[in-house]
């Protein structure tokens, strides 16, 4: 199975076996949890295609994970930061924080 098609199947099964009153994204994936699930997946279909997998080879896997639910997790708050007048930034790579 393809690594487009089995993140699409994972991404649309989340949707689906989300409470049909989540208003949002973030709550229909199934808020942080979720998320994690997501991540968790996604990193372990990256990491097992043989035509990628070697760009992970020395990564911080963990550290990837979670930086990539924290960037998730503010986008959630996107809407209220740009009313606010406020912006956020991802914690990432020094100098390569990206404004949400």
């Amino acid at each position: 199975m393809s690594v487009r098609l089995t993140t699409a199947l994972l991404a649309g099964a989340i949707v689906f076996a989300s409470p049909a009153h989540a208003s949002t994204l973030y709550d229909q994936l199934g808020a942080k949890p979720g998320l994690e699930k997501l991540v968790d997946r996604a990193v372990e279909i990256f990491t097992t295609d043989p035509r990628i997998a070697a760009l992970f080879e020395d990564s911080n896997l963990d550290r990837h994970k979670r930086m990539l639910v924290e960037l998730f997790c503010q986008l959630r708050a996107r809407q209220e930061i740009a009313e606010s007048g406020g912006t956020s930034r991802h914690r990432g790579i020094p100098g390569h924080g990206a404004v949400l």
